[in-house]
């Protein structure tokens, strides 16, 4: 019985455990950037995420006083 030698490079690619804990590993990644991030720059994080709302809601208002304008003046 002869058995194949494959680098562990491509073995690793064909374990699901090999894939699921590197899916794992950069969720986790994620997650902890979130909160070192929070944690650390607590202030600046609440005011970019208030100031996210606003820019969207001011797009918003944009788009429609446009489209009421070319409604008004029939183009």
């Amino acid at each position: 019985m002869h058995i194949p030698f494959k680098p562990l490079s491509e073995r690793m690619l064909h374990e699901p455990f090999w894939l699921g804990l590197i899916t794992v590993t950069v969720v986790l990644g994620v997650i902890g950037l979130f909160w070192c991030a929070k944690r650390h720059f607590p202030e600046k994080l609440e005011k970019l995420l208030d100031e996210e709302p606003d820019r969207n809601r001011t797009g918003i208002n944009r788009q429609l006083y446009t489209m009421n304008a070319v409604t008004l003046l029939g183009i």
